[in-house]
């Protein structure tokens, strides 16, 4: 959550997700998971390793 962005974008990807279940869209709700999901193991990706 530290970098440039990443809590807007972090917020608007729960959003979507949130928006898609409260519309019970059985397509957009996955992919919008699946979009933030990705977003996040990329950051966890660069991180440093001990």
């Amino acid at each position: 959550m530290d970098q440039p962005g990443r809590p807007r974008e972090s917020l608007a990807g729960h959003q979507r997700i949130a928006d898609a279940i409260a519309a019970g869209d059985p397509d957009a709700a996955p992919q919008a998971m699946h979009d933030h999901v990705m977003l996040v193991s990329d950051v966890a990706l660069l991180r440093e390793q001990p």
